[in-house]
Formats: C-alpha cells, sequence, structure tokens
C-alpha cells in the first residue's frame, strides 16, 4: 500500500513538474503569440484605413481636370508673403493713380479659423484709398487682374470733403498653410 501511495504521489508530483515547467511556459508563449496576434490585426486595420484614405484621395485628385489643376497650383500658393503682397497692392495703387492711405494686415483669428482639415487657410488685408471714380474703378481691375487671387469684401464707398471718393474694403486671399506653419516646418527642416 505504501509503495502505491509513494507512486501515486510520486505521479501527482511529476505531473506537476511537467505543468510548471512544460505546460505553463507553453500557454505564456500562446498568450504572448496571440497578443502579437492581436496587435499585428490592429496595426493592419490602421494600415487599412490610411490605404483606404489614400485611395480616397488619389481618386479625388485624379476627378480634377488639368486645367483646374494648373489654375489651382498657380493661384493657390501653399504660403503667403504679407510684404510682397503689401507691396503689389501698393503698385496696383500706383498704376491706378489712387492715393493708398492704408494697408493693414489683419490675422484671422484661430478661434474662428475652419476646423475642415484640407480647408484653405483665410488671410485679410484692410485697404483704404482715395481717388476719382475712374481711378477706383482701375484699382479694382487691377486686384481683379493680379497674380493673387483677392477677394473684395466689406466695399465701402464715401465721398470725401474733396472731389475725391474714399473707399475702404477687405481683400481677402487664401493659401494650404498657415505662415506660422510655412515658417516653422522650414525650420525644422533645416
Amino acid at each position: 500500500m505504501f509503495n502505491s501511495i509513494a507512486s501515486q504521489v510520486g505521479m501527482a508530483m511529476l505531473a506537476a513538474g511537467m505543468l510548471f515547467f512544460y505546460v505553463k511556459p507553453a500557454f505564456v508563449e500562446i498568450g504572448e503569440k496571440q497578443n502579437t496576434i492581436a496587435q499585428y490585426q490592429q496595426e493592419q486595420e490602421k494600415i487599412n484605413s490610411v490605404n483606404n484614405r489614400l485611395t480616397e484621395l488619389v481618386n479625388r485628385i485624379n476627378t480634377i481636370s488639368a486645367l483646374d489643376m494648373k489654375s489651382l497650383l498657380t493661384f493657390m500658393p501653399d504660403t503667403i508673403d504679407f510684404i510682397s503682397i503689401s507691396r503689389d497692392i501698393f503698385i496696383m495703387a500706383e498704376q491706378s493713380k489712387v492715393k493708398l492711405e492704408d494697408v493693414t494686415y489683419a490675422a484671422t483669428p484661430q478661434a474662428l479659423a475652419v476646423v475642415e482639415p484640407n480647408a484653405p487657410i483665410q488671410h485679410t488685408f484692410s485697404v483704404s484709398i482715395s481717388g476719382t471714380y475712374l481711378q477706383i474703378k482701375d484699382f479694382l481691375y487691377y486686384i481683379e487682374h493680379n497674380n493673387y487671387p483677392l477677394d473684395v469684401h466689406e466695399f465701402k464707398l464715401a465721398p470725401s470733403e474733396s472731389d475725391f471718393l474714399n473707399a475702404e474694403f477687405l481683400l481677402i486671399t487664401y493659401s494650404h498653410l498657415d505662415s506660422a506653419e510655412s515658417i516653422s516646418g522650414a525650420a525644422s527642416n533645416r
């Protein structure tokens, strides 16, 4: 009887040893493989979503006509140079013979900015000029036919004490990137 109890205890110890030294490490290894598989599946889903978005954007670009694409690249710059635009407004004022009273860049507050990720960034210039009706009309012609897509907003025309008219308005243009982003991007590329 002692022999059968000892053999049973020995078999139980052998079974416990097999569980501890063989089966438990096998379960741990299986668990690690399952975690790796789950992580792989999550990463594969992320890759698939990026690829789907990329395909969607490529299809969207492919639907744009070549003429429209050329116009977009020509008239919608990546960034806006405020000094160049102000200088061009000054040159247009000289060409049209109006008196340029004031040009001010009025940054669009970030709180009012559109949150859509691909939306263009709006840049606003406040302009004040004085001149005859024909001179102001010529100035607006130059605004319409310049290298930037300048939109005239809030146009106010009023007579002055002399024979001239005073005009105040906002010129709005757009860019792909915010000028602060382009400056920080250029600094990080150095």
